[in-house]
């Protein structure tokens, strides 16, 4: 990627099929050894409420920082492709409906996109704690670019009481901690 200006963006990864924690740390180490991406930092894994349908698993949920040479719509296609890789079939889901693998754009720089197939910021990011709580510990100070306000100030305004729990991975064993609300 030498010689390129990289594009720094922030990436939802979430699951609750399958063996989802399991799912969300493989797509991490696949985002790891595209050419085209530098994995910067991940925040630790959450598990969170569903939002939307609650008749479903809890979700594995975490946000990616990444350095990449690779333009939105790129981007997109690629993270699409690993979706498909982790077993997303877009054809029997639903909205807010179970999910092998969700990986969603969430900013890619200060870009404010409105394409037919990605808008940039991610639209929901202010009302999603499961995106929210990952995103705050490792980008706190990241600025949205439509609203202005930071993601620590985002987290403290939304309107989202869905439960996050993180993970702690230690020595093999998963513990959880409750965050506060």
């Amino acid at each position: 990627m030498a010689g390129k200006r990289l594009a720094v963006a922030w990436i939802g990864i979430g699951s609750n099929l399958g063996h989802p924690l399991q799912r969300c740390l493989r797509v991490i180490a696949a985002l790891a050894r595209h050419p085209r991406i530098h994995l910067v930092q991940v925040s630790s894994c959450y598990r969170t409420q569903p939002v939307g349908f609650g008749r479903q698993p809890w979700f594995i949920n975490a946000v990616a920082e990444i350095a990449t040479s690779l333009p939105p719509l790129a981007l997109l296609r690629t993270l699409q492709r690993l979706e498909t890789r982790f077993g997303r079939d877009r054809r029997h889901e639903f909205k807010n409906g179970p999910r092998s693998m969700d990986l969603d754009l969430l900013f890619h720089d200060q870009r404010v996109l409105r394409h037919p197939l990605l808008r940039l910021p991610h639209p929901g990011i202010s009302h999603r704690r499961f995106v929210l709580v990952p995103l705050a510990e490792i980008s706190p100070r990241l600025l949205h670019p439509v609203m202005g306000k930071t993601i620590d100030l985002l987290l403290k305004e939304t309107d989202d009481v869905s439960q996050v729990v993180r993970v702690v991975l230690e020595n093999n064993k998963n513990q959880t901690t409750h965050l506060p609300s």
